[in-house]
């Protein structure tokens, strides 16, 4: 999800996703979201908890491409909602 965020506000090339993938199906690790979107509310409210966020507004972990991640602060948390909504 947070490949698919970064290419969702421009900070990673699309290109980026299906190599990701296919080193994950390589080590047998998940390629799909596991949450369920009634489940969302729950993982937001676990998520603002978080020591790291400010105002309403998350810290996220993102992708500029292949081994260039970066720490995003001020995520706000009915942004990162309505893009899981979209993709879950």
């Amino acid at each position: 999800l947070a490949i698919r965020y970064s290419i969702a506000q421009d900070l990673c090339a699309p290109e980026v996703l299906p190599r990701y993938v296919a080193l994950c199906r390589a080590c047998a690790l998940p390629t799909e979201p596991v949450v369920k979107a009634a489940a969302i509310p729950q993982l937001l409210q676990a998520m603002a908890g978080d020591k790291k966020n400010r105002d309403g507004a998350v810290t996220l972990i993102l992708l500029r491409g292949i081994g260039q991640a970066f720490v995003q602060p001020g995520v706000p948390l009915t942004q990162l909602e309505q893009f899981w909504r979209s993709v879950i």
